[in-house]
């Protein structure tokens, strides 16, 4: 799940994107830890107010990168509360365009931490790794059909698996596109600049 909120220090405030899971959020999103440590499936069990940043928000919110150990204020304005950062990880694509802007700061936690700081939050969709790429959609389906039982509301097509894979060829094809619409374009330019 991901929310909005509030990431607060004795100096700083700022705008918080916080995405909640249990410890293998890591692996699914890819993050390398540069200090300390990751949160721990115990962290997720108990609900720990624990929290992992990336380098450039903890450079833009400390003015340097291993905050491992501080305090912060985290959640909801109105009532946050102290969480400890336990982990700073490696910044990736969006996150290093706010290198002393005024970008949120990414925070990564255990979703039950994230279940007490915001109780209504509603979990909007799920990561899951299959084991080879041959499985993805076997897996995408059978956690389709366990949500379904879970929650009594098969063949009622509430839930959607997308595979990451299916995604990236798309991509791909939009960019062989493009890539074809460019080489037209520069053809014609071509074409035009001959005859003139």
């Amino acid at each position: 799940a991901q929310s909005q909120g509030s990431i607060e220090t004795p100096k700083k405030s700022k705008l918080s994107i916080m995405t909640g899971g249990n410890e293998n959020l890591q692996q699914i999103n890819g993050l390398e830890i540069l200090y300390g440590r990751f949160f721990s499936q115990r962290d997720y069990l108990k609900g720990n107010n624990v929290i992992v940043v990336d380098q450039v928000s903890a450079r833009n919110v400390f003015g340097y990168e291993d905050v491992v150990g501080q305090s912060v204020n985290i959640g909801s304005p109105l009532s946050p509360k102290k969480a400890k950062i336990i982990g700073v990880c490696k910044s990736t694509g969006l996150m290093l365009a706010g290198e002393g802007t005024e970008m949120p700061v990414f925070v990564y936690t255990p979703i039950t931490f994230m279940q007490k700081l915001y109780p209504n939050i509603l979990i909007n969709y799920l990561s899951i790794i299959a084991d080879s790429k041959d499985e993805t959609e076997e897996a995408g389906n059978l956690s389709l059909r366990i949500l379904e039982n879970i929650h009594h509301n098969q063949d009622r097509n509430v839930y959607k698996a997308e595979s990451v894979l299916k995604q990236l060829d798309q991509i791909n094809s939009i960019f062989a596109i493009f890539t074809s619409f460019i080489a037209a374009v520069a053809s014609i330019a071509l074409l035009v600049g001959g005859i003139g």
